[in-house]
């Protein structure tokens, strides 16, 4: 498993350097107004098409994991789910944000070739093509980066730009190359009947864990341009998402080999994941807080410094070991659970989420939502959600602990 996930982190940490570096370009060239309206259709586009697929992406790997042989039926099937809720999710968003129509139009374009390249994500992770897999998953990110830094140096205004559009120039590439060159109705051709039942199923179950998850993750982001502004956003991401991604990168890529791994039926080394998020976090509790002040404004050249404060930069470091922790344990039970187990992850997801809206709701009525309690509040809600995940994760080794013990 190591050696799939050192695969996986490779690819993984260009893509997402390239997507660091891009956002480091669009908060130095934006207002913090525009910068928040690019991270939030940012997250539109990451959760949104994660939404749509309905969990069959998912289910594709607990069902096909050991045969690897998947009817090309299945492929036409989540293609055409895709854009139907695609189209669903662009027509509320558009309702909720009021965005025009043609910024509601490219979204929705965006989402559709997303859950494209979700899906053909999982089909190459089945096959063991973990390379190949991260790079129809994330290429997206190194486009986007190159566009935007064609625009830096032919001095065209990024300010001015449509955000949307610069994502659907970014997601033409990798779409195009899955349908011309890496499609699986290529490599896999495979006509036979499928089981439309058990992949509807197993994805419905997937469908409801994934989309509190990602709601979960992301209710943050979503929540502060309608209690506040997308100003509070862009400074928020701005102060933020360095100290975040930094820790992220490094454990998601054993996240995504976790999942199909888990689903074969493999162990999983749990010392040497123990040992990595330990070392993880006395870097990051020793680094952030030293040295968070310059890192921020060295990347955004000093345009966000009036914002930083050091018990921030702690509570970044608190947030990211927990997203760390988190990006390992969400693969792995969903992978190892049963429907009982998951529904609890279900509930506690969502008691996890009800509770950060019911704090902002608060918030909002009686206080001022400003970036301090915005940061406190996001802080509760991580510890919150990480006791919960962990709570899960005891139940799923205790069961299985029953199971031998019964043998």
């Amino acid at each position: 498993m190591f050696k799939k996930a050192s695969k996986t982190f490779v690819i993984l940490s260009i893509t997402m350097g390239a997507s660091f570096v891009a956002t480091i370009l669009m908060g130095r060239e934006l207002s913090p107004n525009k910068f928040g309206i690019y991270n939030l259709i940012k997250k539109f586009i990451l959760v949104g098409p994660a939404i749509g697929c309905l969990g069959m992406n998912r289910s594709l790997t607990k069902i096909y994991a050991k045969t690897k042989k998947i009817p090309n039926k299945v492929f036409y099937f989540i293609y055409t789910i895709g854009l139907l809720t695609s189209l669903i999710i662009a027509f509320i968003i558009f309702h909720i944000y009021e965005f025009n129509y043609l910024h509601t139009i490219l979204i929705f374009v965006v989402m559709w070739m997303t859950v494209i390249t979700k899906f053909n994500t999982q089909y190459y992770r089945i096959n063991d093509r973990y390379l190949v897999s991260e790079f129809v998953s994330s290429g997206w990110k190194l486009t986007l980066l190159i566009i935007i830094s064609i625009s830096l140096l032919f001095s065209l205004s990024i300010e001015n730009a449509n955000i949307p559009f610069l994502f659907v120039l970014a997601y033409i590439i990798p779409t195009m190359i899955i349908f011309f060159y890496l499609s699986p109705f290529q490599t896999n051709a495979i006509n036979t009947k499928f089981n439309f039942k058990e992949l509807v199923s197993y994805g419905i179950i997937y469908w409801i864990v994934s989309s509190i998850r990602l709601l979960n993750n992301q209710i943050d982001k979503f929540t502060i341009p309608i209690v506040a502004s997308n100003k509070l956003l862009g400074i928020y991401t701005a102060l933020s998402f360095f100290f975040i991604i930094s820790l992220k990168v490094v454990t998601i890529s054993y996240g995504y080999v976790i999942f199909p791994e888990v689903s074969k039926g493999k162990k999983i080394n749990w010392k040497n994941i123990i040992i990595l998020l330990t070392s993880v976090s006395v870097i990051a509790l020793t680094i952030f807080p030293l040295f968070g002040r310059q890192i921020l404004n060295l990347l955004f050249s000093g345009k966000y410094n009036q914002y930083i404060k050091q018990e921030y930069l702690v509570i970044f470091a608190c947030i990211g070991i927990m997203r760390a922790i988190y990006s390992i344990l969400h693969y792995y039970i969903i992978g190892k659970s049963k429907k009982n187990n998951l529904i609890i992850y279900i509930i506690t997801s969502l008691a996890s989420t009800f509770l950060y809206l019911t704090l902002i709701i608060l918030l909002n009525n009686f206080y001022t939502v400003n970036l301090h309690t915005l940061i406190y509040s996001i802080l509760v809600m991580r510890v919150i959600d990480i006791l919960l995940i962990l709570f899960v994760v005891w139940r799923i080794g205790k069961k299985q602990n029953l199971s031998l013990n019964a043998n």
